[in-house]
C-alpha cells in the first residue's frame, strides 16, 4: 500500500509520517503542489532521515540528490519533460520512476521506464468530493495490454471497498483522502494494512 500525502499542511504532519513508516509504510508520495523548494526542502529534513530512501517527489526533483533520494513522480501530460529529466539522470539503474495515469488508454501507452503507474480516480475520491471516474474504470481494466509496469488503483480508496480493489487486476493499491480525512491517520493505515492479503 503506496501512501500520499495531504496536499496542504495539517496538525502534527512530520510526526504522523515518521509514526507510519514506523508501522509499516513502505512508499510516501510527497505532493505539495504549493510548497516552494524551501518549504519542501525543510519538510523532507524534518522527515527522519532513515525513511528518505522511501520517498517520492513529485515537484523539485532536484532535492532528491541532496537526501538520499531515489523516486521522482510525473503525471502523464508531463510526461515528455520528465522524460528528458529522466535521461539525464547518472546510475539510472538506482532510480524508480512512477506516474499518474487517468485511463487504461494512457496506461497501456506508457513507455517502460515507469516501474508503476496510478489509475485514478477508480471510485469517486475521499478527498476531492465530486471528483469521479468518466465511466468505469474497473470495466476498463480488461484492456489492459502493458504488464511491464505495476498498476495502481488510487481514488475513493476505502476501509470500505479495500477487499474488493485488492482482488481486482491491480497490482497495488494507494491512498490519499483515506488517511488524512480522518481524525487518526495511523490507526486508519493499521486498519487497512490489516486488511491486506
Amino acid at each position: 500500500m503506496i501512501v500520499i500525502s495531504n496536499p496542504v499542511p495539517i496538525p502534527k504532519e512530520i510526526a504522523i509520517i515518521n509514526e507510519l513508516f514506523k508501522q509499516g509504510m513502505d512508499i510516501f508520495h510527497i505532493r505539495k503542489p504549493a510548497y516552494s523548494t524551501q518549504q519542501l526542502q525543510s519538510f523532507i529534513a524534518a522527515i527522519n532521515p532513515d525513511y528518505h530512501p522511501k520517498l517520492v517527489l513529485h515537484q523539485y526533483y532536484d532535492l532528491a540528490a541532496i537526501y538520499n533520494i531515489r523516486r521522482i513522480h510525473s503525471t502523464y501530460k508531463n510526461s515528455q519533460a520528465f522524460k528528458k529529466y529522466a535521461d539525464n539522470i547518472q546510475k539510472r539503474e538506482e532510480w524508480v520512476f512512477s506516474i499518474a495515469t487517468h485511463s487504461i488508454t494512457e496506461f497501456n501507452n506508457l513507455e517502460d521506464n515507469f516501474e508503476y503507474a496510478f489509475l485514478s480516480p477508480i471510485y469517486e475520491s475521499v478527498s476531492k468530493p465530486g471528483y469521479k471516474p468518466k465511466g468505469s474504470m474497473i470495466e476498463s481494466l480488461t484492456q489492459r495490454t502493458n504488464f511491464n509496469t505495476d498498476l495502481i488503483a488510487l481514488g475513493g480508496i476505502s476501509s470500505s471497498n479495500y477487499i474488493e480493489t485488492l482482488d481486482l487486476d491491480f497490482d497495488d493499491i494507494a491512498v490519499l483522502g483515506a488517511i488524512w480525512n480522518t481524525d487518526n491517520p495511523v490507526n486508519e493505515f493499521k486498519h487497512l494494512l490489516s486488511k491486506k492479503r
